[in-house]
């Protein structure tokens, strides 16, 4: 799309913003109730669109995609009216003794969204929930990469959602290019940090505050407590969920020796009877989304059929690359320095548990490390000492769709978050409000701060401003319960 286009865009959303039209409670019911009917009555046709971009399987497109946000729409149209409430913040100090302090959320304005391709539904609406649901106007760029659903979800978000509102985008890497030139007021960004380097110094040259959702090496932890069975199994099915292709993948394994050869064994079983003797017949895997990454992929592969112990078997003509265990890796080897984003599993043996802990601490920050254990001693020493997205001890990938805990990276993985109550909050700035209804028949209570300055006036300030300890509030309490002990008795002897 050219760039006359793309400011003729951009300016419609920001007249409508600026008109009010997605600010009332009203506006926002309407608008994500547009988008729950979007999604429900075209699952189908978005699920089949991606099945042709990348063989994704049903399950996992309905699943984790579309019922992700039908459930994330249906929570802000329940739950709207207590997110738009101010939120008194009042704590009845001297200094706001008769005053209403507050923070009054308010949406940023004209929000840019650009999606993701391995979960392309999932990626470039769920952001676009919590946008609408905070009052913005958006602009929405999905993936160029997956071109059949891009091709579906344009068609019918053109026809559901207020175009004066909400416009989708679409092209390449240029169209992306011309859409940062453009001032927004708010950035969201999913995919890779070279990308997101881009995304981030366009943005600074308006400030605009960005989110960013990268990736990185995720890492998973065993020790030798855990139930290898159920823990190979969990490992593998999140490795291998998407074609590998899942940003909080578990990226390699760190194990001790001692449980090496067992865990390989459980997981050769698992990927077996998850995916059968030749998973490219498997209607449960998907294939790498294109040839690039393809090409990719198969050069991580490339001289190291003395490392692979399970699978490694391809197939450029349909872009197949089947689930893959690979062993005794050199430190600097690529795949333990890249994320690999396809069915590719290396696994680690390190001499102690602090080794995989001190061996995760000399990488960048990851998006999510995995830690499978029994110890609760260890556990706490992996949420303690590390630093990460987020931490998940005892499974995998599930913490990424569960809406009470928000989603996003640190460092290198990314910054910022959204997801359930989260998304509301990340597209809205929270504004502090101090309103004194009393002014005119108070103005004497802050006599003090007037000119012409005096030591007496310096004293008054000074309390106001105080901000007591513990002890000296319960001193306070147990003066005052003291006056009122004596108080009641007068009263009682009075009386």
């Amino acid at each position: 799309m050219d760039s006359a286009y793309i400011e003729e865009t951009v300016r419609t959303v920001r007249v409508s913003y600026k008109k009010g039209e997605t600010l009332s409670k009203e506006a926002r019911l309407r608008n994500l109730t547009s988008l729950l009917h979007l999604v429900r009555d075209h699952a189908d046709d978005f699920i089949e669109a991606m099945h042709r971009d990348f063989n994704k399987p049903h399950l996992e497109s309905r699943g984790y995609e579309a019922d992700n946000i039908i459930s994330e729409v249906i929570y802000y149209i329940n739950e709207l009216d207590k997110f738009m409430e101010p939120m008194n913040v009042n704590d009845r100090s001297l200094l706001l003794l008769g005053k209403k302090t507050f923070l009054k959320p308010e949406p940023y304005g004209v929000v840019l969204i650009m999606g993701a391709w391995n979960f392309p539904l999932q990626l470039t609406l769920l952001p676009l929930v919590g946008a609408i649901a905070a009052g913005n106007c958006a602009v929405v760029k999905p993936s160029e990469h997956t071109p059949e659903f891009v091709m579906v979800l344009t068609k019918y978000f053109n026809q559901y959602m207020d175009q004066d509102c909400f416009r989708i985008v679409t092209g390449d890497r240029h169209t992306a290019e011309e859409l940062l030139e453009q001032r927004f007021d708010y950035i969201m960004y999913t995919g890779n940090s070279s990308v997101g380097r881009l995304v981030m110094a366009a943005a600074a040259k308006n400030l605009t505050p960005v989110t960013l959702e990268l990736g990185g090496k995720s890492p998973a932890i065993v020790d030798s407590t855990s139930d290898l069975s159920v823990v190979a199994k969990r490992i593998v099915w999140g490795r291998c969920m998407n074609g590998g292709q899942t940003c909080v993948a578990p990226d390699y394994v760190l194990c001790k020796p001692d449980i090496h050869d067992e865990l390989l064994q459980h997981m050769k079983r698992h990927l077996l009877d998850m995916y059968g003797p030749n998973p490219r017949k498997s209607n449960s895997l998907s294939r790498i989304v294109n040839d690039k990454h393809y090409e990719r992929l198969s050069q991580l592969l490339k001289d190291k059929e003395d490392h692979i112990v399970y699978g490694g078997d391809m197939n450029r003509a349909d872009r197949y690359i089947g689930p893959t265990l690979m062993v005794d890796l050199p430190e600097d080897d690529p795949l333990l320095q890249e994320e690999i984003f396809g069915p590719i599993l290396p696994v680690v043996t390190v001499q102690t548990m602090q080794d995989a802990i001190d061996f995760i601490n000399t990488k960048e920050k990851p998006l999510v490390i995995y830690a499978f254990s029994e110890d609760s001693a260890f556990i706490d020493r992996v949420i303690s000492t590390t630093s990460s997205g987020a931490t998940v001890i005892n499974e995998t990938m599930s913490h990424a769709g569960i809406d009470v805990l928000p989603f996003g990276g640190v460092g290198t993985s990314g910054m910022g978050s959204y997801r359930g109550s989260q998304s509301f909050k990340t597209f809205s700035h929270m504004k502090p409000c101090y309103v004194d209804p009393y002014y005119k028949y108070f103005d004497f209570s802050v006599d003090a701060r007037y000119p012409p300055y005096t030591k007496s006036k310096e004293r008054v300030i000074s309390l106001i401003m105080k901000r007591f300890t513990n002890s000296e509030k319960r001193a306070i309490l147990a003066v005052k319960v003291a006056i009122l002990a004596v108080i009641v008795t007068l009263i009682l002897k009075v009386s």
